[in-house]
């Protein structure tokens, strides 16, 4: 499998040095793969929501998240940092402040 073989390098990527665009690329595969949309066509500033993720993606995304991190993460990770772009930068060490606090 094609996919299978880019998303090994990608996941080596993301453990050993999450940088901002590692990640996007995990979570642009992931809601691609979710949402059944080519990943060209995932916006890294679109809500989640526009995915058509449910909680249980949401959940989900950030499990596989922590394990690829190696770090304990929030299960609501994805609505305190509602876009990949947000995510992404708050995973890879970025200051950002969550969504949730800035309502």
């Amino acid at each position: 499998h094609e996919i299978d073989a880019l998303q090994q390098p990608l996941e080596e990527t993301i453990q050993s040095h999450p940088t901002v665009e590692a990640i996007q690329a995990w979570l642009i595969d992931q809601i691609a793969q979710r949402s059944h949309l080519p990943s060209n066509q995932v916006n890294i500033h679109e809500p989640f929501v526009q995915y058509g993720l449910d909680s249980v993606a949401a959940v989900s995304i950030s499990g596989e998240l922590e394990k690829r991190l190696g770090k304990r993460l929030s299960p609501t990770l994805v609505y305190d940092y509602p876009t990949i772009a947000l995510l992404a930068n708050s995973l890879a060490g970025n200051a950002i402040t969550p969504a949730s606090v800035q309502e």
